[in-house]
């Protein structure tokens, strides 16, 4: 019983994290990543449209992987938790990697270093998540809830930094 109390305090956790921001919602306080419309970017040798491509590409894809994550921990699934997990590392390293090769227009360069930092947070928030899941799935629960809480920290961050994303492209 006080394992299943452990693990529901951690799925509320998780929950309320990942539904701040990190999810898509109707919240009005959730971020909304809307780029600019073609005609208010530069063309010419910058990648605007790409990286705006790209920024809202990838945000679809970690908030479907973070869907599946909250699906995972409220079916007490642990492998599809580590699975998922994976995923958002995986997804969130390979297009930090691709914004960081474009060049943006100077209007563009703080919402591109903000975002690079957001997929930063969330590969380290996937990492944590996944390590707690292993240690949940060895019955480890109070290692579980601490690497849980890390990335419930990592996700917080990661939030911060598309609020920014979302400020500088209004």
């Amino acid at each position: 019983m006080k394992c299943f109390k452990l693990f529901l305090v951690l799925f509320i956790g998780m929950v309320i994290v990942l539904s701040a921001g990190c999810t898509a919602s109707s919240d009005s306080e959730s971020p909304e990543l809307t780029p600019p419309t073609p005609e208010s970017t530069t063309s010419g040798s910058y990648q605007d449209q790409e990286f705006l491509s790209l920024l809202t590409e990838s945000s679809d894809e970690i908030t479907k992987l973070l869907d599946n994550v909250t699906k995972s921990t409220d079916n007490s699934d642990t492998d599809g938790l580590m699975i998922y997990s994976a995923g958002i590392m995986l997804i969130s390293d390979n297009y930090k990697a691709e914004l960081e090769a474009l060049t943006v227009s100077p209007e563009l360069e703080p919402s591109k270093n903000n975002y690079i930092k957001a997929l930063e947070e969330c590969s380290d928030a996937g990492y944590n998540y996944g390590t707690g899941a292993e240690y949940m799935g060895k019955e480890d629960y109070d290692t579980a809830e601490e690497y849980i809480n890390k990335g419930n920290v990592n996700a917080e961050s990661a939030i911060e930094y598309i609020n920014n994303v979302s400020e500088s492209l209004s």
